[in-house]
């Protein structure tokens, strides 16, 4: 499973990454940097193929402290979008969706182990 994972990262990938923000009525990302090179796809898809979901965080009342997503720019659709939280045990938690006061029907919530955030963090920052 984990070859066939990392056979589908095509030459055209990017990692775009970001910070979300919020301006009064307006939000978004205030993207940063663009990420190409093989070997940090393929670490990505490893740590999303690896996620453990979780029902809902209801202890995150905060904005997300980061946001990526994995593009094909030959594509109009991104193949994973994650808003990231971190906490202060380590650990980081995702979502498909930026909000969690007000949930999304199609919201999922993730969580990675510290092993797999400081990777995060390694190819995000």
């Amino acid at each position: 499973m984990m070859a066939v994972l990392l056979s589908a990262c095509s030459n055209n990938q990017v990692i775009s990454v970001g910070v979300p923000f919020a301006d009064g009525s307006t939000e978004g990302i205030h993207y940063k940097k663009e990420l190409t090179d093989a070997s940090s796809i393929n670490r990505l898809r490893v740590i999303l193929h690896n996620e453990q979901q979780v029902d809902s965080l209801d202890s995150l009342t905060m904005e997300p402290q980061a946001f990526f997503k994995l593009d094909d720019p030959d594509d109009n659709e991104s193949e994973v979008r994650r808003y990231v939280w971190y906490n202060e045990s380590g650990h980081a938690f995702l979502s498909n969706e930026r909000g969690v006061m007000s949930l999304k029907d199609n919201q999922e919530f993730f969580r990675l182990t510290t092993k797999q955030t400081d990777d995060l963090k390694s190819i995000l920052h």
